[in-house]
């Protein structure tokens, strides 16, 4: 919900609340596995893309790094 973070073009269109209570239920029910955490903010990016939001980058090499299927490999 930060107004300056990767989400911010999201937050007009859709309200970071819900997604943040359901995040940190699942969060809770999963023992904070960082997985979780990964999925939720994923789910979250596809739902604001749906809704026409730009979503800046928040995947970091050290943070929910994006992995890519092996057929896929960038060459």
């Amino acid at each position: 919900s930060d107004p300056q973070g990767p989400f911010r073009g999201c937050h007009p269109r859709l309200s970071p609340q819900e997604a943040l209570e359901s995040c940190l239920q699942d969060l809770c029910a999963a023992g904070g596995a960082r997985e979780v955490l990964c999925g939720s903010l994923q789910a979250y990016t596809a739902a604001c893309q749906a809704a026409g939001a730009q979503v800046e980058s928040w995947r970091t090499e050290s943070f929910c790094r994006e992995s890519c299927p092996a057929a896929s490999a960038s060459q």
